[in-house]
Formats: C-alpha cells, structure tokens, sequence
C-alpha cells in the first residue's frame, strides 16, 4: 500500500487488471512483456462518492481507468458550474492537457458515487512510451480518441439544440440519464434545471 497526494494507493488484483487489459486489447495487442511492464506500477485507488480524482489548479499526474463507479469534470466560474463530461466503468480519465503539459488543471474531477479507479502515473507512462513503441502507439491511438470526443461534444454544443442534445443521451448515452442527477444534466447541457424539465415534459408528451 503506498500514497500519492495524501490517497492511499493499493495493489489491485489480477481480475482488476484483466478488466483494464480487456479494454486495451481492443486497440492493440501488447506482449506478455509489454503487459508486465505497464501492469506492475498500476495502483487501485478508491474515491468515495462526492470525493476528488483531481482538483482545479491540481496538475494532472495520473491516468485512471474506472472499474467502478461514475466520475465528471466540471469547471467552477463566478458562481456558476459548467459540466464538461461524465465517465463511466470501462472508460479512462484524466485531464489531458494538464497530464501532457504538467499544468494546472482547469477543472475538477468528482465522482458521483463510489468509485474505483486503476491510476497510471505520468512517468510511468513516459518510460512505457519511451521503452516499447506498442504503448507509444496505444498512447497516440487513445489520444485521436479524445480528440475526436472532444469535437464531437464541441459540435454538438454548437450546433444542436438542447432537445437534440438531450435525446442524444437518450439514444448514445442512456447510463447518463439513469445515474446522472437531473440538475447536472442540465449543466452539461449548458441550460436551466427548468429548462430541461420543460423539455422531458415535451418528449413525454405531458
């Protein structure tokens, strides 16, 4: 059991990991001693529901991957809260700019519930790069991903109305709708809680 930030970090189990490499394997297939050299420095931490995966003005120094759990991103500016995403079991997260960049991070990552999520810290994450170009491939691949989320998520803000934007979620996200409380809905969604009840009143045809 060791620390980093003042979260106790733990050495997860082999069906932990094997959950990771599931989803690693659908991008790239890694040897036996590639596995072994990204596997051994992960750590499982656990985040209780309302606590921090990271703080704005924190740098970013790890990746995380959720076994469990929900976490989003938000920024806080003169009084008002702008959501930028949830993520869910199965997905990654980290604030990449400031991972990248070693910069504060302009936002915060909180889970929603109880959450536990396998970390990767960021030189380890370097000397896998540097060391074996299957995970400076898998690093670039992860990237594009992002990337692509990114703008697909700025296009919709710019270009969708906030119904289309909603049945979206409906339709491409619907553990969003389940787990998420409808207030925050509302702020990734860049409206009012009213706002949005208007709307499930619409679709519901009430």
């Amino acid at each position: 059991m060791s620390t980093s930030n003042g979260h106790v970090l733990q050495i997860p189990t082999t069906e932990q990991v094997q959950m990771l490499r599931n989803v690693i394997e659908r991008f790239i297939e890694p040897s036996e001693e590639e596995w072994e050299a990204f596997a051994l420095p992960l750590r499982l931490r656990h985040i209780p529901k309302n606590g921090f995966f990271l703080k704005e003005g924190e740098v970013c120094s790890h990746v995380g991957f959720i076994l469990r759990g929900l976490v989003r991103y938000y920024h806080v500016k003169d009084g008002n809260e702008y959501c930028g995403n949830f993520s869910f079991e199965n997905s990654f997260v980290t604030e990449y700019d400031s991972f990248l960049n070693r910069t504060p991070s302009r936002y915060s990552f909180s889970a929603l519930e109880p959450t536990d999520v396998l970390v990767f810290h960021y030189e380890d994450t370097q000397k896998a790069y540097h060391k074996y170009k299957t995970w400076e491939r898998f690093g670039r691949l992860i990237a594009e991903r992002i990337f692509v989320e990114v703008q697909r998520r700025k296009n919709s803000l710019v270009f969708d109305s906030p119904e289309q934007q909603y049945l979206s979620l409906i339709a491409d996200r619907p553990k969003v709708i389940e787990r998420v409380p409808q207030h925050m809905i509302a702020t990734y969604l860049g409206i009012s809680s009213v706002h949005l009840s208007r709307i499930r009143r619409k679709l519901s045809g009430k």
